[in-house]
């Protein structure tokens, strides 16, 4: 998955006839710069690609495989669980487009009415709140969530590589540990909330006075 770090936003869009639908990958990439497209010939390569690398909207074709859309729905939702679903389906089929939203879609996209700029921001909307919950995750796992500042597990990894870095680069580094004064008793006597309070102040103090390179736990 590493070649493809670059891109904050990758597509797959699974379609037998990619040419057809190519102004469609290009409307997305001009929407979004960021965005990576990737093409599925069938479902068996969706699969491996989705096994490979981490995907934030599929695009499928409706006629994608013989065992019927909702086997196919099935399988994408075994191996990208959470990941938004968007039905490519043809202009005549909008009413059974719309019933199968009930069946885990999250959209539809007409081809080729709905290539338009307002489909295509929409469809991208998903996609962006796949990645924001992705982010939202991926902080909590590393950061305080009451300060903001890194938790154990950040700090050891960020200690590790200073330790390390240091013994390269034959320079010192420095760990300063703090206490707060009678917190116990803080706590004790005025409540947590305000114990609270208080390692936010200090957490908000260090990070204007320390230097961006610096990490406080």
């Amino acid at each position: 998955m590493s070649q493809h770090d670059d891109f904050r936003l990758r597509v797959l869009i699974i379609h037998r006839n990619f040419e057809s639908i190519y102004p469609l990958s290009c409307m997305l990439s001009d929407e979004a710069h960021n965005v990576q497209i990737l093409a599925a010939e069938h479902l068996d390569e969706a699969t491996r690609k989705i096994a490979s690398a981490l995907f934030h909207l599929i695009l499928v074709d409706v006629n994608i495989d013989r065992r019927g859309i909702f086997h196919v729905i099935e399988e994408l939702e075994s191996h990208a669980p959470g990941v938004p679903t968007v039905l490519l389906t043809t202009d005549d089929q909008e009413e059974n487009a719309e019933k199968m939203l009930k069946r885990g879609f999250m959209d539809y996209i007409l081809c080729p009415s709905d290539f338009h700029p307002g489909i295509i921001k929409r469809v991208l909307r998903y996609a962006r709140q796949i990645l924001n919950n992705e982010e939202q995750i991926a902080k909590l796992s590393h950061f305080d969530q009451l300060t903001g500042v890194a938790n154990r597990y950040l700090f050891r990894d960020r200690l590790e590589h200073a330790v390390i870095r240091s013994q390269r680069e034959q320079k010192n580094v420095a760990l300063l540990l703090l206490d707060i004064n009678q917190f116990h008793t803080i706590n004790d006597h005025y409540g947590l909330e305000t114990g609270d309070q208080i390692l936010v102040q200090v957490a908000e103090r260090l990070g204007r006075n320390l230097r961006k390179q610096d990490t406080i736990a």
